[in-house]
Protein backbone atom coordinates (compact mmCIF):
# COMPACT_ATOMS: atom_id res chain seq x y z
CA UNK A 1 0.00 0.00 0.00
CA UNK A 2 1.42 3.37 -1.00
CA UNK A 3 2.01 5.97 1.67
CA UNK A 4 1.85 9.77 1.40
CA UNK A 5 4.25 11.77 3.56
CA UNK A 6 4.53 15.56 3.31
CA UNK A 7 2.69 15.51 0.01
CA UNK A 8 4.93 12.89 -1.63
CA UNK A 9 3.75 9.37 -2.37
CA UNK A 10 5.99 6.42 -1.49
CA UNK A 11 5.56 2.87 -2.78
CA UNK A 12 6.43 -0.51 -1.29
CA UNK A 13 8.98 -2.73 -2.96
CA UNK A 14 6.19 -5.05 -4.09
CA UNK A 15 4.29 -2.19 -5.71
CA UNK A 16 7.43 -1.10 -7.55
CA UNK A 17 8.14 -4.69 -8.61
CA UNK A 18 4.59 -5.10 -9.92
CA UNK A 19 4.82 -1.81 -11.83
CA UNK A 20 8.10 -2.72 -13.50
CA UNK A 21 7.35 -6.41 -13.95
CA UNK A 22 10.14 -7.90 -11.83
CA UNK A 23 10.40 -9.83 -8.55
CA UNK A 24 10.44 -7.68 -5.40
CA UNK A 25 13.88 -9.10 -4.56
CA UNK A 26 15.19 -7.53 -7.78
CA UNK A 27 13.97 -4.15 -6.52
CA UNK A 28 15.82 -4.77 -3.23
CA UNK A 29 18.97 -5.56 -5.21
CA UNK A 30 18.62 -2.33 -7.21
CA UNK A 31 18.39 -0.41 -3.92
CA UNK A 32 21.47 -2.16 -2.52
CA UNK A 33 23.41 -1.48 -5.75
CA UNK A 34 22.38 2.18 -5.76
CA UNK A 35 20.43 1.81 -9.02
CA UNK A 36 17.21 2.81 -7.26
CA UNK A 37 16.89 5.39 -4.49
CA UNK A 38 14.65 4.50 -1.57
CA UNK A 39 14.00 5.63 1.99
CA UNK A 40 13.76 3.34 4.95
CA UNK A 41 10.57 4.17 6.81
CA UNK A 42 10.36 2.13 9.97
CA UNK A 43 11.56 -1.35 9.04
CA UNK A 44 10.55 -1.16 5.37
CA UNK A 45 11.98 0.51 2.30
CA UNK A 46 9.74 2.88 0.35
CA UNK A 47 10.39 4.28 -3.09
CA UNK A 48 9.31 7.87 -3.80
CA UNK A 49 6.95 8.39 -6.73
CA UNK A 50 9.48 10.53 -8.64
CA UNK A 51 12.04 7.73 -8.39
CA UNK A 52 9.48 5.17 -9.56
CA UNK A 53 8.68 7.35 -12.59
CA UNK A 54 12.40 7.65 -13.37
CA UNK A 55 12.79 3.89 -13.11
CA UNK A 56 9.78 3.24 -15.33
CA UNK A 57 11.01 5.62 -18.02
CA UNK A 58 14.51 4.14 -18.02
CA UNK A 59 13.15 0.58 -17.87
CA UNK A 60 10.98 1.24 -20.93
CA UNK A 61 13.93 2.79 -22.75
CA UNK A 62 16.03 -0.32 -22.01
CA UNK A 63 13.35 -2.71 -23.24
CA UNK A 64 13.72 -3.83 -26.81
CA UNK A 65 10.60 -4.92 -28.64
CA UNK A 66 10.99 -6.99 -31.75
CA UNK A 67 8.21 -6.87 -34.30
CA UNK A 68 7.87 -9.88 -36.57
Amino acid sequence: MSTTIAGETYYTLQEVADGVGVHYQTVRTWINEGTLNASKIGKSYRVPEAELKRLLSSHKADAKVEVA
